[in-house]
C-alpha cells in the first residue's frame, strides 16, 4: 500500500478479548431467544462493536 510505512498496521482494535467474546454472546442469545427474527440486529450488534472500537493509523 503506497503511502504507508511498511510494517505499520493501519489499524487496530482498541478493546480486549472479553469485550469481543461478550458481543458475539448477546449476539447468540438474542438470535436464539427470538427464533432467529432478530439475527440482523446482532449482526448489526457486533459490527457497530467493532467499528466503534476500530482505530484507523
Amino acid at each position: 500500500m503506497a503511502g504507508f510505512p511498511s510494517g505499520q498496521p493501519t489499524s487496530r482494535i482498541r478493546d480486549g478479548a472479553a469485550t469481543r467474546i461478550g458481543t458475539q454472546l448477546l449476539g447468540l442469545v438474542v438470535t436464539v431467544l427470538a427464533l432467529g427474527v432478530q439475527a440482523p440486529m446482532a449482526v448489526v450488534l457486533v459490527r457497530r462493536r467493532h467499528a466503534k472500537h476500530t482505530v484507523l493509523a
